[in-house]
């Protein structure tokens, strides 16, 4: 099983033009080894007050088959995502709440994001075999996605651009709500995170197809300025 972790820091993306959504603000975005994400929320928050966030990840299924290619393993073409993963934490005076999914029974729900004037604001579908959600209202919020790993495929992939509408497809994303204490100080405030997707990859082995796992860890952070 190949395992891959990435802690290179933020890669900032600048917030979309005055036409926007007031709400729907790109607050950060990357790419990297079989990972992509994009958060969206309002750039500021108010002290002892709150704000919801919604958090997208996709994947690259090419990176993956690239890894592959270098390890020897004959891989068919056919892939999907049994695990994913998505921590949210702070060490200041916070606290997160889960919005969408709202708890661990809702295993089909979806998250709002905003794709410019054109398309507005879509529901991004997310379908899991198993949703399971920890700290609920603490400064360390966990969510885990599980598909069956009895038969193929039972997950999917997510290779779409971020900027086209996502239609039906399912994907990968979460919103939460985002607390703030009275005595949190005004400036900026971290917030740090950490997404994780467990690839499954078919393969061949002589006259055997057989599955090969990809482990993908990604860690960073944002920022957020709070205002009195």
């Amino acid at each position: 099983m190949k395992k891959v972790k990435e802690n290179n820091g933020r890669q900032k993306l600048t917030a979309y033009a005055e036409d926007e959504d007031d709400y729907y603000q790109k607050i950060q975005g990357g790419t990297g080894k079989g990972w992509r994400y994009r958060i969206q929320g309002p750039l500021t928050t108010e002290t002892d007050a709150g704000n919801n966030f919604s958090f997208r990840w996709g994947t690259e299924i090419e990176d993956i088959e690239d890894m592959l290619e270098e390890e020897g393993v004959d891989y068919t073409g056919s892939h999907d995502i049994v695990n994913f993963r998505l921590r949210i934490e702070s060490d200041g005076p916070v606290v997160f709440n889960t919005v969408d999914p709202i708890n661990d029974s809702k295993e089909e729900f979806s998250v709002p994001m905003w794709f410019g004037t054109q398309i507005g604001v879509v529901n991004i579908p997310v379908e899991a075999s198993s949703v399971h959600i920890s700290g609920n209202g603490t400064d360390n919020l966990l969510y885990e996605f599980k598909w069956n790993e009895n038969y193929f495929p039972s997950g999917y992939l997510d290779e779409r651009d971020f900027d086209k509408n996502p239609g039906r497809t399912p994907g990968f994303a979460v919103r939460y709500f985002m607390d703030t204490a009275p005595s949190i100080d005004t400036g900026t405030a971290k917030i740090n995170f950490s997404g994780y997707f467990k690839y499954r990859s078919l393969y061949n082995y002589y006259s055997l197809l057989l599955h090969e796992y990809t482990q993908i860890t990604k860690k960073s952070s944002y920022d957020i300025e709070i205002v009195d």
